[in-house]
């Protein structure tokens, strides 16, 4: 745990770095004469994004290994030499604010922060770690992207760059274990994030956005808390879906009082498309701005707005070229590039088909779910699901009624709550990714960070109504409620979970888990193949599931890559 937190504070201090020099990128891209103070959450979500571009275009000619760290820490060295002669760090950390005179709000924090540490140090929960994060982290730390890559395992292939920025930060350079505790550090950044909305809320200074996150707190520690162990791609995609829906509510609900807050969004949201193609639809938050800018016959800065787009998104297709042979795989329409790597487009098709029957009805046969309409398969998935689950998507099928009733209630009771006009484009988004989600591969696992969005914003008109009215009390019972909730959820689900390996754990984090794996023989290579459960971990190297004897080495080594050659070839 000690070096978990040295590693976030490392961490913390090099997003922050990249987050002020793109801000001083963008900011003679701005029109407006005015110049805010963006908050640290903007800033270090920005620095994210930008640190893991940059360590995509790395990624694509060297190793992600002690000397790409270095340039990037030396670029963050450089950036806070100058900024701090500015002083402008210490105005940023001003911009995260606890409540006047609350002690209790500072114990909740510490304690809350404490919790994502405890739980992030354990042995990674998702099963996925260990069946390919893991190897595809390794491979990025030992070569520059792999031709062909995909074809050794299909799943290498999926490219997300969430795994490419935890590859740049494990330090398996050092000769210990490879550590993976970025995803703590995400968990930790969006507590403090819905702690400074609990914060609001306590000063009565609360927003829709505030109430937004706070209530998605005790519902991140119910459902993902225990994914903070893993660098699997779910938990970063939900978060940067969350903190993007926050952003863009504060955006409609105090409109430029951040000139960066719109260039900022339109690059996370193609950030967060390359961590994980399940959050398509959050795209069209930055759709809502550069139409907006054009609306308003401000070109330059629609271009702009895509621009960013285009240079987030250009270091994660040339991945997937290199990996795959298609610009987004699986995806065998974008097929352009004629390389000998290419994985072939009945794979790709195959793999499509997959991912989509196993979404809807898991363990039955992938051809026969995919040719079911959507009247069979429906209702089947619908009783496949948890009492839990069924429940949140009743309540979001009947929310409009709840909206509508609100908006009655706001026209005949003359109480000005603005409430249409806060509420419809954040829902609009919400309902169409909802959409697209069920008819594409409706697991939960894909859906869940619209899903869980869209069952708290059912209750904005209690929010509303909540803001105005005048006894204090009430707001900060909700709030305490909040954090109250958070605290028992750990003790019940978590607190039992691996609690006797902590003493093993208060210095150095727990490594990946790794299981028994044999020789297995490729066309003209030997790999590992794993023996239990297609888990391989990360010790056993190169290592996959299950050997396909038509792949082979284009060259004389693993750098060289791997294509599929037929059985006579």
């Amino acid at each position: 745990m000690v070096l978990s937190l040295v590693l976030w504070v490392f961490q913390c201090i090099i997003f922050l770095c990249y987050g002020r020099a793109f801000l001083h990128f963008i900011s003679p891209l701005i029109s407006s004469s005015r110049r805010s103070k963006s908050s640290f959450f903007l800033h270090f979500l920005a620095g994210l994004a930008t640190v893991t571009t940059l360590a995509s275009v790395l990624s694509i000619f060297m190793p992600l290994n002690a000397q790409a760290l270095g340039i990037i820490s030396l670029g963050a060295i450089i950036i806070l030499c100058v900024e701090w002669k500015r002083d402008r760090f210490k105005s940023l950390l001003q911009t995260f604010k606890a409540p006047a005179g609350s002690k209790l709000w500072m114990v909740a924090c510490i304690v809350l922060l404490l919790i994502v540490l405890e739980v992030s140090t354990r042995t990674p929960a998702n099963s996925d770690t260990g069946i390919y994060h893991a190897q595809a982290i390794r491979w990025i730390e030992t070569y520059p992207a792999v031709p062909g890559l995909g074809n050794l395992h299909d799943r290498f292939a999926y490219n997300s760059s969430w795994l490419v920025v935890n590859a740049l930060f494990s330090f398996a350079f050092a000769g210990g274990q490879s550590f993976h505790t970025l995803p703590g550090l995400l968990m930790a950044v969006f507590v403090l994030c819905a702690m400074q909305g609990i914060a609001h809320i306590f000063s009565r200074e609360s927003r829709l956005s505030d109430w937004f996150v706070a209530c998605l707190l005790p519902l991140l520690f119910y459902k993902l808390l225990a994914e903070s162990s893993s660098p699997g791609t779910d938990l970063p995609a939900i978060l940067l879906v969350w903190f993007i829906l926050a952003e863009w509510m504060k955006e409609i609900e105090t409109p430029g009082s951040d000139p960066y807050r719109p260039l900022v969004l339109v690059f996370l949201s193609a950030f967060a498309i390359t961590i994980k193609l399940a959050v398509l639809p959050i795209f069209l938050v930055s759709l809502f701005f550069i139409i907006k800018q054009l609306l308003h016959h401000a070109n330059r800065s629609a271009i702009i707005m895509m621009l960013l787009m285009i240079l987030v998104v250009l270091p994660w297709m040339a991945r997937n070229v290199i990996l795959s042979g298609y610009l987004v795989y699986p995806e065998p329409a974008l097929d352009i590039f004629q390389v000998d790597w290419k994985i072939p487009e009945e794979e790709v098709v195959s793999a499509t088909i997959t991912i989509q029957s196993w979404a809807r009805i898991p363990r039955m046969d992938a051809s026969i779910v995919y040719k079911m309409p959507f009247s069979t398969w429906f209702l089947i998935w619908f009783v496949n699901l948890s009492r839990f689950y069924q429940a949140i998507l009743w309540v979001i099928l009947f929310s409009p009624l709840i909206l509508l009733l609100g908006a009655i209630v706001n026209r005949v009771r003359h109480v000005s709550l603005d409430f249409p006009g806060k509420v419809l484009p954040v829902y609009g988004l919400l309902y169409i990714a909802l959409i697209y989600w069920l008819f594409s591969a409706p697991s939960i696992r894909f859906g869940v960070g619209f899903i869980m969005a869209a069952f708290v914003c059912t209750f904005f008109p209690l929010f509303m109504a909540l803001q105005k009215l005048q006894q204090p009390w009430i707001t900060r019972l909700a709030a305490v409620f909040l954090l109250l909730v958070c605290v028992f959820l750990y003790g019940v689900l978590y607190r039992g979970n691996e609690m006797r390996s902590l003493p093993e754990r208060l210095v150095i984090p727990a490594d990946y888990e790794n299981l028994s794996t044999s020789p297995c023989r490729l066309k003209n290579v030997t790999v590992f193949c794993a023996d239990w459960y297609s888990v391989c971990g990360y010790e056993a190297f190169p290592c996959i599931p299950q050997a396909n004897p038509d792949v082979a080495l284009r060259g004389n080594g693993l750098r060289d890559g791997f294509r599929m050659e037929s059985p006579g070839d």
